[in-house]
């Protein structure tokens, strides 16, 4: 269609239509938001690790304080996040239109035309049609919103990565402990078993016994004591510190009860996994994929307005043809067989979720009843046990070594035993929250009314 150049539109005027009608140029509603809170927790990485204001790890270390040192050090975590700004800003491109195309053309062979008359400008605009690029956009908004959901459930597995190690620190400092006491009431034994054979009330051979008993104890204590370094190094490592930086033992949390029934929190967990929410997510986008690959089908529009110096202007008009059918079918089974995948993932996920959850709470439940028992009714028996025995063999010519030396390995042991089961109720209750998407230690809040 032809127009003399005092009615056409004049090129340059026609580009800025084009751009300011752009239909495309929006995005989903809810990219603002977004944005806004990737800022928002991007806060904590605007300054390279070194020069953030990290928690000052000494003691007495709280179990808070490593937590926060993780969400702001790690490495892993940060990278996640990373990931997150990465996805918001392919919203962009995949919102707007292809860039227009200005084309260039001049008649070398014109006779006496001057130079601007021989010269062709024409841009021209492919326009998407048939909805498709809502759904590019939509899809690209629904794969953001998955590396939101995974960077979040990143946050959740190194809170229980953490804390798991936290746990075997923790219990590794309970251990020492225990086996110093241990060692400590070895030897004060040993001390009665010289003292009683000096004055001839004793046995040669409960004195040798007793030594041999406190040098396998030191032995034992200086084993637990070399195992410090390593598990300090690979907790150090989870809060992104030097491996060899100084560590201090955690102090034991109080025992909290978790609330709630065993379905609900199943349910609860369904509800809130920021897994299975990014995996949503992800079936979301990708059936805004397939919508996308079926309207292969329909032709695109290119419109373009051609200008040849004072001349002639010109409207020009183009349509895709989807003549390559194979091609197309082929993206929609791809894009259709993606969508299974992704659902079955989901479902696969789902599934799983519901046997950690099963399995967390059988181990809290039975670490509770343990952890019960023994502080309310096992040790302090042994520890009446223990000092009866002692005051007894300490008594002139009374009590039995060896029943000494058996009710103070029970004693250790019963020690050892209840700091075991504070250590695994700490890591099944470390893995409900990471299933269930709550922050240590908000169970009593998030459960108040």
């Amino acid at each position: 269609m032809n127009s003399s150049h005092d009615r056409g539109i004049p090129p340059v005027l026609w580009a800025v239509l084009t751009f300011l009608l752009c239909p495309g140029c929006g995005e989903p509603r809810g990219v603002r938001e977004e944005r806004e809170a990737a800022v928002l927790e991007g806060k904590a990485y605007e300054s390279p690790r070194p020069e953030r204001e990290l928690p000052a790890l000494a003691g007495p270390l709280a179990v808070n304080d490593l937590l926060r040192h993780a969400f702001l050090g790690n490495a892993s975590l940060e990278a996640d996040y990373h990931l997150w700004r990465q996805a918001l800003e392919r919203i962009a491109p995949a919102s707007s239109w292809d860039q227009p195309q200005l084309g260039f053309e001049y008649l070398t062979s014109s006779g006496m035309m001057r130079a601007w008359d021989r010269t062709t400008l024409e841009i021209s605009q492919t326009i998407p049609t048939a909805g498709k690029l809502g759904f590019k956009k939509d899809a690209a908004f629904a794969e953001a919103m998955a590396a939101r959901r995974r960077f979040e459930n990143a946050k959740f597995m190194i809170q229980a990565r953490v804390l798991s190690a936290s746990a075997d620190y923790t219990y590794l400092g309970e251990a020492i402990a225990a086996n110093q006491e241990n060692l400590r009431l070895l030897s004060y034994v040993a001390e009665l078993a010289a003292a009683r054979l000096k004055v001839g009330l004793g046995r040669q051979e409960d004195l040798l016994k007793a030594q041999v008993e406190v040098e396998t104890a030191e032995n034992d204590l200086k084993m637990l004591q070399a195992q410090r370094p390593a598990q300090g190094a690979a907790l150090n490592a989870l809060l992104g510190r030097e491996a060899s930086l100084p560590l201090p033992f955690p102090v034991s949390e109080p025992v909290d009860p978790v609330p709630g029934p065993d379905p609900d929190l199943i349910r609860l967990a369904a509800e809130r996994n920021p897994e299975l929410a990014a995996m949503a997510e992800e079936v979301r986008g990708r059936k805004d994929a397939l919508a996308y690959a079926r309207r292969a089908w329909v032709p695109d529009l290119t419109l373009g307005y051609e200008v040849m110096g004072d001349l002639e202007a010109s409207v020009t008009g183009m349509l895709t043809l989807p003549l390559r059918a194979g091609r197309i079918r082929a993206a929609i089974r791809e894009a259709r067989a993606a969508m299974s995948e992704t659902e079955a993932r989901r479902l696969g996920a789902s599934d799983d979720l519901q046997a950690r959850v099963v399995i967390a709470l059988a181990m809290l439940r039975d670490a509770d009843r343990q952890v019960g028992l023994y502080t309310v009714s096992i040790l302090p028996k042994a520890e009446q046990a223990l000092a009866a025995a002692i005051a007894g063999y300490g008594a002139a010519g009374g009590g039995d070594f060896l029943d000494v030396l058996d009710i103070q390995r029970t004693l250790l042991e019963t020690r050892l035993a209840r700091a075991r089961a504070v250590a695994g109720r700490a890591k099944a209750l470390s893995e409900l929250e990471a299933a269930v998407g709550m922050d240590h230690g908000t169970w009593n809040k998030e459960k108040a009314p």
